[in-house]
């Protein structure tokens, strides 16, 4: 947007008129337009951000766990198949 009006004056931008499937429509249409198409994707990216840090505390849990001390290492030849594993 700020490339747009940097660009042209306004007399030119005041006098725009998009042709559409439903006739002409004019400046103020088309701002309106690209403000709700603007917020729609910002909140989508919002979101795509929030899935991210979901992303990443779940790897830093998992990095945690792998992690451990020669001390709590568990020998699997040691594990018996009747014997209870439990996952912390």
């Amino acid at each position: 947007m700020w490339v747009l009006v940097k660009s042209y004056p306004a007399s030119k931008l005041s006098n725009l008129k998009v042709r559409g499937g439903k006739g002409e429509r004019g400046l103020r249409e088309v701002i309106e337009a690209l403000r709700v198409y603007t917020e729609r994707h910002y909140k989508r990216m919002e979101e795509l951000i929030d899935e991210s840090y979901l992303v990443e505390y779940t790897l830093r849990e998992m990095d945690g766990l792998a992690l451990l001390d020669d001390d709590e290492e568990v020998n699997k030849s040691d594990l018996n198949s009747e014997q209870d594993t439990i996952m912390v």
